[in-house]
Parts: C-alpha cells; structure tokens; sequence
C-alpha cells in the first residue's frame, strides 16, 4: 500500500487543477471534469488486490479476526488517503486534492459492496461510476447533480454524508458477507 499512496500523492501533485472536457451524454458540448476524479482509481487497485490476495482455508479456520483486520486496512487507507488530499489541497490551495479523501471513501464504499456479488472484478465499479458521472452526472457545465459527488466542492455536506454512508455500507457488507471462494 505504501507505493499505492505515494504513486496516489504524486498523481495528487500533477493533477490536482488539471479539467479536462470530457464527452457528456446530457450536455451537448462535454463536461468538465476534474482529473483528480481519477487518482482515487489507484488506491482502489491495490486496496482491491490486497483485499483479494487471501487463503480462504486457513482464514476460515485460524483464529485472527481476518474480516476485522482488512476492515482496518481499508479505514487507515482511507485517512491516509484523506491526509495526503488534505495536505496537498491545504498546501496547493486546491479544492480538487481537498476532495481527495472524500472521493476516495465514497468509491471504496462502491468496491467493497460490490466485492460481495461481483467478487475480483468488482475494482472495475468505482471506474464505471466515474465513467458514469462524465456521462450523465452533470446539469449544467459547473452543476453536478446531488448523486455524482465526486464533483462536488469540499464544503457540501450531502457529499461527505453520502460518502461515509457508502463507506459505512461497504465495511458492513465486507464484515457481513458469507465468504466464497474465488
């Protein structure tokens, strides 16, 4: 995880003012998006390989609390995460790396939940919901709608809430979930 968040931090450096149009489906002239909107994909990678890197027998039948332990990598990853944006937004004085720690909670909400019916091919889900807020997430050139909240600036609070709710979701689904083999 370590070069995970470094490769995180320096993508968080190059990109964090960077817009780019984009295609959009509901503007005729494409969207602008933020491509800091994708930096949170690496850390969702190699949370999704670690996640997956598993021996379902003897986690099954060892005594380490196996589901605990990677619910709590996947918070420390996710206030690791939080920091680098922090630092780097307070720093740059950017919204876009200030949003960092939030986008990145919201789409590890969307893994793990998707990790229970998709399994291993559920790292692509988080990739669809920004291909799906490109394509469809935005009103007008500057108005997201309320459900894309990756382009939402810092200070709403139906974002961070709708963040923590799927990060919430997604932690209780992976403690939950009847494990399979793969």
């Amino acid at each position: 995880m370590p070069p995970a968040l470094a490769v995180y931090g320096v993508l968080a450096v190059l990109l964090h003012d960077s817009v780019a149009v984009l295609p959009s489906l509901t503007l005729t002239s494409g969207s602008r998006m933020q491509l800091a909107m994708f930096v949170p994909v690496v850390i969702l990678v190699a949370l999704g390989h670690c996640l997956d890197g598993r021996l379902p027998a003897p986690e099954a039948s060892g005594v380490r609390p196996v589901l605990r332990l990677d619910a709590l990598l996947v918070v420390t990853v996710i206030l690791a995460a939080a920091m680098v944006g922090m630092g780097i937004g307070t720093v740059l004085e950017s919204d876009a790396a200030l949003v960092l720690g939030r986008n990145t909670a919201f789409l590890t909400g969307i893994l793990l939940c998707g990790r229970a019916v998709f399994g291993t091919v559920a790292v692509l889900l988080p990739v669809l919901w920004i291909a799906s807020v490109m394509l469809f997430g935005f009103r007008t050139w500057t108005d997201p709608h309320f459900w894309a909240v990756l382009p939402e600036p810092p200070g709403e609070p139906h974002a961070m809430i709708l963040a923590v709710t799927a990060l919430l979701c997604g932690l209780l689904v992976h403690l939950f979930r009847i494990r399979r083999a793969l």
